[in-house]
């Protein structure tokens, strides 16, 4: 529990230096923005590979490796599912921004709501497709 505790004091303050820093310096170059992206890339890569994948391929038994290569695909597809979603979201709202530029809030309150729904439609039925194709792969 102890460790539980301090590990989550330490990304909590970890975050919030960090934020510290991003408002104190403002202007920062384009090239110094990059390396510190490409550093917290470098730093989730690394977690994801210590934190998920050893540890799938560990636990995973006899079939571990295919498991973990099928869990690291529907992930990718999972993310690429929500990306295609957030394309249309914003593609939906920017139409709906127009439209409903000079009328009341309750019309682009309803909009926003019909789009949301929509949306989250989409999304399961695409999640659980893939959660049955991944059941699938997983019992045979």
């Amino acid at each position: 529990m102890h460790v539980v505790l301090l590990t989550a004091l330490g990304v909590g303050g970890a975050t919030v230096i960090g934020a510290i820093i991003g408002f104190l310096f403002k202007g920062i170059s384009h090239k110094f923005s990059d390396i510190v992206l490409s550093f917290a890339a470098g730093v989730m890569l690394a977690a994801a590979v210590l934190g998920l994948i050893v540890p799938s391929l560990e636990y995973g038994g006899k079939y571990g490796l295919i498991k973990t290569i099928v869990g690291i695909f529907a992930g990718a597809v999972c993310l690429n599912l929500i990306d295609i979603q957030l394309i249309q979201a914003t593609a939906l709202l920017t139409v709906a921004a127009d439209i409903t530029l000079h009328t009341h809030a309750f019309a682009k309150l309803t909009v926003f709501a019909v789009f949301i729904l929509q949306g989250l439609h989409k999304v399961i039925q695409r999640l659980r497709l893939i959660l049955n194709l991944f059941i699938k792969i997983i019992v045979i």
